[in-house]
């Protein structure tokens, strides 16, 4: 009889799952917000998340949520849940009821296809692409999108934080590609895209194929060197020369090696050249895509920095390295237009300030040519008050934030007077006024030459009119500027997004760090960033702080930051928004590359993904102290959100052998205690709620004996006391 009721609850049960199961192509044609219950074989696992696609026979589908966590590649699965468009993916999510039948009899096999495959008909679906060719070949794979080619037609794949194929060699040669079809779009339209999943997804069978990213060194005025690595010997070739379209010089050497080592001489100097190595084995060939590279220029490379509001000099170092301030900094940026004899190229994100638009206006009647791009979602009303023959061109349609650049290039023939403006300020009245910015002006040939490659990929040529037809605006555009120059002496970087994986070089810049950490940035919502300064604050000999003022942002990374222990604190109640898009590393550590990372780019997915976005890493130790000068003083403005202040803290007894005592009267609020060995280890850590006049304690009992440091934060005040343990 038990038997009988036990079989009678499992037909049941099994009945009542599966009793409303409809094909994938059934529900994906319902309307969203319709629940309903499919069954599939799952084509991904872990790497891609907390996602889990899955296909039938009919189509396949998306499930968003934690319940899939255990659930692996190859599964079938029965998914009960409400259909949901996630900027234009369908998706399942909230998932009300999942049950996993374990491995499936038939693994599901890609759909053969083109890029033009990767299609809202295919959504869900794994598909494989033969020949596909990575424009970024031979370069290094970061977060975020990669454009590729085959079949004469364009794609592209997204990588997430923490996929598999991050920091593995982005293929040089064709190769089979694997991947699920997906979409990402603001808009609900376009942005399909293609996920593979780890390297068994990029399969190559070339005869010979390079086996390691291109690398720059030796810059120089004439020329630099070039290096790689091929799986066979063979000989080593390169093609160069300022057109990408026309490389009509070549070096070859026949000297049949696995190990390519080449330097091109002879060049022009401050200009960025294009070239494409290769290397011979018998009648095979394998060569990298069109590479792009920047000789040292004779410039000055003088370089100024300026903030629109006050900073504090007292950490001025040397003490002379005075930053400078203005409140009226549209002032400084008209003056530098003034200096324009020549051209004029302006890409900047919103325009209405009229002194700005009067110094354009005084360049364009002096001769100069000027080209303009704005954010067509932005009012621009100094359009308005501009010369009605300057051209314009609007990106239009944009996600995210659409055109964010804010850089200007001033005169880049020019050896003596060419200069590139960045940073993160607006030509608004608001922007340079009220909120807290930063401009950076360098005289440099080969910078200015850089950002005219990137300005006329976005204006559709090199003409004085724009070709809309051929403009490339976001995921469209691709990684073809130089990375790495030489001005006056100092390294400095450049990158571009969402083409260059601007996000790597942010982490990578943090994860440097060998002393310090100090960031300020408007927007913060980035895993992998925040998961790099939590690595750094873990480290007992750097010292990490940071300011956020879009802390109640969807998905902002402020409370993460403070859970872990980091010294951060917002400056959403201060007046006029904080924003800054800067981090600054080292800085009172000449031995450690002291390094200001700026521009443009937020700390966020639609900067990486989708907006056009410039920034600048500027290894300069008198640089970094002029911006640690501004940080120095918004930290400070900072507390005042926090009327109390750590008074009268005691620790008692000390030494200690069991229970240590805390007594701090003015605590009031979440803080949090770690404890770090002699080693910088962090031995104990806890967050806890305190009430004023609370006395706590800590068992020190299972320690060893020995010197500990414990450190009391509440994300404005933090004092590390030292304790011995007997």
């Amino acid at each position: 009889m038990k038997k009988f009721i036990l079989f009678s609850i499992a037909f049941f049960l099994i009945n009542h799952v599966f009793a409303q199961t409809i094909t994938i192509a059934e529900a994906r044609a319902l309307p969203e917000g319709t629940e309903v219950t499919v069954t599939g074989t799952t084509t991904n696992g872990q790497e891609l998340g907390i996602i889990r696609y899955f296909q039938d026979g009919t189509a396949g589908i998306a499930a968003y949520g934690g319940v899939l966590e255990s659930v692996n590649r190859h599964d079938s699965i029965t998914v009960t849940g409400v259909l949901k468009l996630y900027n234009g993916l369908l998706e399942i999510e909230p998932i009300n009821d999942l049950v996993n039948h374990g491995p499936a009899d038939v693994q599901i096999q890609p759909l053969l296809t083109t890029p033009s495959g990767i299609n809202e008909e295919n959504e869900g679906k794994l598909l494989e692409i033969e020949d596909a060719v990575f424009a970024d070949g031979g370069g290094t794979f970061a977060s975020g999108t990669y454009s590729f080619t085959a079949s004469g037609e364009d794609g592209i794949i997204y990588l997430r934080s923490n996929h598999p194929l991050i920091g593995t060699l982005i293929p040089v040669g064709p190769v089979n590609l694997t991947g699920i079809s997906s979409q990402f779009s603001f808009s609900g339209t376009g942005g399909y895209q293609l996920l593979p999943r780890d390297e068994d997804d990029i399969f190559n069978d070339a005869p010979i194929s390079i086996i390691s990213s291109i690398t720059i060194a030796d810059l120089s005025t004439d020329g630099f060197g070039l290096s790689w690595v091929t799986d066979v010997s063979s000989s080593t070739g390169v093609f160069y020369g300022t057109d990408p379209e026309n490389l009509s010089g070549n070096q070859f050497e026949d000297n049949n090696v696995t190990e390519h080592a080449i330097t091109i001489s002879g060049l022009e100097s401050g200009q960025v050249y294009f070239f494409r190595v290769y290397s011979v084995a018998g009648t095979d060939t394998a060569k990298s895509s069109v590479i792009s590279a920047a000789t040292v220029s004779l410039s000055s490379g003088e370089m100024k920095v300026y903030f629109n509001k006050p900073v504090d000099q007292t950490v001025a170092n040397p003490a002379d390295n005075l930053a400078q301030t203005t409140s009226s900094i549209w002032d400084t940026a008209a003056a530098w237009i003034d200096k324009a004899m020549i051209t004029l190229d302006i890409a900047m994100y919103n325009f209405n300030n009229i002194e700005i638009a009067n110094a354009i206006n005084a360049a364009y009647n002096r001769g100069v040519a000027i080209r303009m791009i704005v954010e067509g979602g932005n009012a621009n009303i100094g359009l308005e008050f501009i010369n009605d023959n300057i051209p314009v061109l609007e990106r239009e349609n944009a996600t995210g934030s659409g055109m964010h650049n804010k850089f200007m290039i001033i005169d880049a023939e020019d050896t003596d007077n060419a200069w590139i403006m960045s940073g993160s300020t607006n030509f608004t009245d608001f922007n340079m006024s009220v909120d807290f910015n930063n401009m950076i002006f360098i005289q440099d040939q080969a910078l200015a030459r850089a950002y005219r490659v990137e300005f006329e990929e976005m204006w559709g040529g090199s003409g004085p009119e724009p070709d809309p037809s051929k403009a490339k605006f976001g995921e469209e555009k691709s990684n073809n500027t130089p990375h790495q120059f030489i001005v006056n002496g100092e390294k400095v970087e450049l990158y571009f997004s969402p083409s260059d994986g601007t996000t790597s070089q942010i982490i990578k810049t943090i994860m440097d760090a060998d002393a310090s950490v100090n960031f300020a940035t408007l927007v913060f919502t980035r895993d992998d960033i925040a998961d790099a300064v939590i690595d750094r604050n873990s480290d007992f000999f750097v010292t990490v702080s940071g300011l956020i003022d879009q802390i109640n942002t969807m998905g902002s990374e402020y409370e993460n930051l403070l859970d872990n222990f980091v010294n951060v604190r917002s400056f959403l109640e201060v007046d006029g928004q904080l924003h800054h898009k800067y981090v600054i590393v080292d800085v009172d550590s000449p031995e450690d590359d002291p390094v200001v990372l700026t521009g443009s780019h937020n700390w966020s997915s639609s900067a990486e993904n989708s907006n056009d976005e410039n920034t600048l890493i500027i290894h300069d130790a008198l640089v970094a102290n002029q911006y640690f000068q501004e940080y120095t003083q918004r930290f400070a403005d900072a507390v005042g959100i926090e009327e109390y202040a750590f008074t009268d803290i005691g620790i008692y007894p000390n030494p200690v052998s069991d229970q240590l005592y805390i007594s701090a009267p003015d605590l009031n609020g979440k803080i949090f205690i770690y404890i770090s060995d002699i080693s910088g280890k962090v031995v104990y850590s806890e967050a806890m709620q305190t009430v004023s006049g609370n006395i706590f304690s800590v068992d020190f009992s299972e320690f060893d004996k020995g010197l500990y440091t414990l450190t009391i934060q509440d994300g404005v005040q933090s004092e590390t006391l030292k304790v011995i343990k007997n």
